[in-house]
């Protein structure tokens, strides 16, 4: 049986992510948004970013020694800077582009 998630227990992961960020000075991910992240962490009941490790929680111990590796965490919620996230998200679009150029297929229904 899911565990019915109330909406202070919901507030309480939402801040812990936005005090993290501040802490360390970082970046919660434009694009991506923290809600997603707070929906999974609840509905599988740890960090998702891993499930192979089940990390029992987000912001897990292993984000920062990551962003200072990568210049983000593993899933991408936290970023060193935006300059960083901006880089690297253009990199993901250009390589995206490449590869519907490449094959010609654009995701969509007919030609």
């Amino acid at each position: 049986m899911v565990k019915k998630v109330t909406r202070a227990e919901m507030n309480r992961k939402r801040l812990d992510i936005l005090e993290f960020a501040r802490e360390f000075k970082l970046v919660v991910n434009p694009a991506k948004g923290m809600e997603l992240q707070v929906e999974y962490f609840f509905r599988f009941g740890f960090c998702p970013c891993d499930p192979t490790r089940q990390r029992a929680k987000c912001p897990c111990d292993e984000a920062l020694e990551d962003i200072k590796k990568t210049g983000h965490c593993l899933c991408k919620l936290f970023w060193r800077d935006l300059d960083t996230f901006m880089k690297i998200y253009e990199e993901d679009d250009e390589k995206t582009a490449d590869a519907k150029n490449s094959t010609g297929f654009d995701g969509g229904g007919s030609p």
